[in-house]
């Protein structure tokens, strides 16, 4: 295989990869409680959003060398104000989205090994997640790969075995939670992690040919296809058998375990560079608080967390990415609005959800 094609498909892998995540298994609910046409539509206008914003933050970070992350660039590009916005919303919704990862993992964990119940099955998965985190990016993309490929492999098994894919007897329209998608699909959509490793891993094929914007395209099709997929799927089987649960529980841990490690480092990146915290400090941190969180909140709702944490956290993450973006590719007319337009919808949104959540 030509390295063109290899560095394609390793980027696919990593931006599939850290994609598909936790975020999956609020999916089928959603669909449940806002009718799944109002689901599938937030799914692909936001698929789309959002791959149009990490092509372009790809591009930004070329432009800049990539010798800084989110954190940094808000910082420089956007001021001090906006930096200690962007390391609020990016340390802590990262770092609640993996709380989410080991809480929800955790369970998975006591369903595939019953005799590992609680502390168990939760200090497990969290050394298995945390390890990788230090171990070379060029490894962990073949190592993503193969977890990527079997996530989707297990999801099209579900999609043959259900009875039926077409969301027969579910709502299609539910008004009253037109708004709930968008939190929980941004969740499962945020891949912007992903971008910085691809980009590394552009540099070191500098002399290779690379489409991004058509890889980043591809990557959104394949998660969202995926994750319609999955929906339907879990939604057709109606009621839940033990080997349907147990296939379920494997292909959560296979999720959570090829998006913990991006976005851990994005945690470690910003802590170094951004809050300028030793590396020793900032690997006790992000290798213990998600844990801590996870034993402090064990018994919290993990579908409204996510919700929550996507609605809010990731939401004003892509307020600053946009507008960062903007400010260092500076484009012209069309594509400058629709920029500012992506920002202030983003934002819009996160206020909204932080609205709903107070209201319960």
């Amino acid at each position: 295989m030509s390295d063109s094609r290899k560095l394609f498909w390793w980027s696919i892998s990593i931006v599939g990869g850290t994609t598909i995540g936790a975020g999956i298994f609020a999916l089928p609910v959603t669909f449940h409680q806002s009718g799944w046409l109002i689901a599938l539509a937030w799914l692909v206008g936001l698929s789309i959003a959002l791959a149009a914003l990490h092509a372009a933050y790809y591009q930004a970070l070329v432009r800049t060398g990539n010798k800084m992350g989110l954190l940094e660039l808000v910082r420089s590009r956007l001021g001090p104000l906006a930096g200690t916005a962007g390391l609020l919303a990016i340390i802590c919704g990262n770092l609640l989205t993996l709380f989410i990862y080991l809480q929800l993992g955790s369970a998975f964990v006591e369903t595939l090994l019953p005799g590992l119940l609680g502390w168990p099955a939760l200090l497990l998965l969290w050394v298995v997640s945390t390890l990788p985190l230090f171990i070379g990016i060029r490894r962990f993309a073949r190592a993503e790969a193969v977890g990527t490929l079997l996530l989707v492999g297990i999801v099209l098994l579900l999609a043959v075995l259900a009875p039926d894919l077409t969301f027969r007897g579910e709502p299609r329209v539910n008004l009253a939670a037109a708004f709930l998608p968008f939190g929980a699909i941004l969740f499962a959509l945020t891949g912007w992690t992903a971008v910085e490793p691809v980009a590394v891993l552009r540099r070191k094929y500098a002399r290779t040919s690379f489409g991004a914007p058509g890889m980043f395209a591809v990557s959104a099709a394949v998660v969202a296809v995926v994750y319609a997929i999955f929906a339907a799927a879990i939604l057709g089987f109606g009621s839940e058998s033990s080997s349907l649960v147990r296939t379920i529980a494997f292909c959560g841990l296979t999720a959570i375990w090829t998006s913990y490690v991006p976005v851990g480092r994005e945690v470690l990146r910003s802590l170094r560079e951004g809050a300028r915290i030793p590396e020793f400090a900032t690997d006790l941190a992000v290798a213990l608080l998600p844990l801590l969180l996870a034993i402090a909140f064990r018994s919290a709702d993990v579908i409204r967390t996510i919700g929550f944490v996507g609605g809010l956290f990731l939401a004003i993450q892509y307020v600053l990415l946009a507008l960062v973006v903007r400010s260092v590719l500076r484009p012209s007319g069309f594509k400058s609005w629709l920029l500012t337009l992506a920002a202030a919808a983003f934002a819009a949104a996160a206020v909204c959800e932080l609205y709903f959540f107070m209201l319960g």
